[in-house]
């Protein structure tokens, strides 16, 4: 048998060289492929065909063994197979079987506490206490500056955290003394704090300012802007009752904003709530962005709300039930 090696192929030079072989006559090579002697030519690679040793393929051939068992281990292998079954479709639809209420089969409008009350029951498949935030539909064209809305609602059960970190920018005497009597472990300062922030230390969840402090604030406002943590009198940050916004602080707050999409996200509460607690936040919310509607919108405010829970499904709330009799007549439903 010939063997042949070579670092490129072609079909009509090997044909030629065969040709004193085959008596002179011109023979056509497929120009992929080329059996020459115990190997196969492929392209510009050498591909040699392997057979297992007869020590790899016994151990190859000794991967499956055949064990023989009783009527009884039967049995009990079949109770198990039948267990483990069961257990798969109840982790599958175990948590519709936790709430009367499926967010598959919903009706249209969902009363607000069997819509808190599933969300609640969403929030036990997970690891952690979610949040349950409320999503509003607004009926406002984000483009005129006079239809973005934004300001905060006092939720009268609060945001169900513990406490809140606070920093107030001070330096007047009178305000100082208002937010030492509102809490002493609220962080008072004016100049130092700005240093810290323009050093990156942000160690508080709000800021707080007076009046007096618009042109200290003004160097972190890059800084705190886009964080969302800049005083702002809309938001009641900016205020000369330092003490009172301590306090309403505290007992919970959330704050809302139109984005360019004509909705609003408001967190409502926490899982660990109960449902009545959740549909009395939801209501305040509803309510105070109804109370930020724009002089020159004169139709129905409100379209649709939602409400949800961190890593759950969504569920369309009735706006009737929300507001109540007086609330109805406010949101023109």
């Amino acid at each position: 048998m010939l063997t042949l090696v070579a670092r490129a192929f072609n079909p009509c030079a090997l044909s030629s060289l065969f040709s004193p072989v085959l008596g002179g006559s011109r023979v056509f090579f497929p120009p992929t492929t080329v059996l020459i002697g115990p190997s196969v030519l492929t392209g510009t690679r050498t591909v040699k065909k392997r057979t297992l040793s007869s020590k790899k393929a016994e151990k190859k051939g000794s991967g499956k063994k055949t064990v023989k068992l009783s009527q009884a281990d039967l049995v009990a292998a079949r109770e198990k197979a039948a267990q483990q079954k069961a257990l798969k479709k109840k982790r599958k639809k175990g948590i519709q079987r936790r709430t009367k209420l499926s967010y598959r089969d919903q009706p249209t409008d969902v009363k607000i506490v069997e819509a808190c009350r599933a969300a609640i029951a969403y929030s036990k498949t997970l690891c952690f206490v979610p949040s349950i935030n409320m999503s509003l539909v607004l009926d406002l064209d984000p483009r005129h500056a006079d239809q973005v809305i934004r300001g905060v609602a006092q939720l009268p059960n609060g945001t169900g955290k513990k406490s809140v970190s606070i920093a107030v920018f001070a330096k007047d005497p009178e305000y100082v003394k208002a937010v030492q009597e509102a809490g002493s472990d609220v962080r008072i300062g004016s100049d130092d704090l700005v240093a810290e922030i323009l050093e990156g230390k942000i160690e508080y969840e709000k800021y707080l300012a007076s009046p007096d402090m618009k042109t200290h604030i003004a160097k972190v406002a890059r800084v705190l802007g886009p964080r969302g943590l800049m005083p702002n009198a809309k938001l009641g940050t900016l205020t000369e009752h330092l003490g009172t916004a301590i306090r309403d602080l505290r007992r919970g707050q959330a704050t809302f904003k139109l984005t360019k999409h004509a909705t609003i996200n408001a967190p409502v509460g926490v899982a660990s709530m109960t449902p009545q607690q959740l549909a009395e936040n939801a209501r305040a919310v509803l309510l105070a962005v109804q109370a930020q509607r724009p002089e020159s919108v004169k139709r129905r405010l409100v379209l649709t709300a939602h409400l949800s829970s961190t890593m759950g499904p969504g569920f369309k709330l009735d706006l009737k039930d929300m507001g109540g009799e007086q609330g109805a007549k406010k949101l023109q439903l």
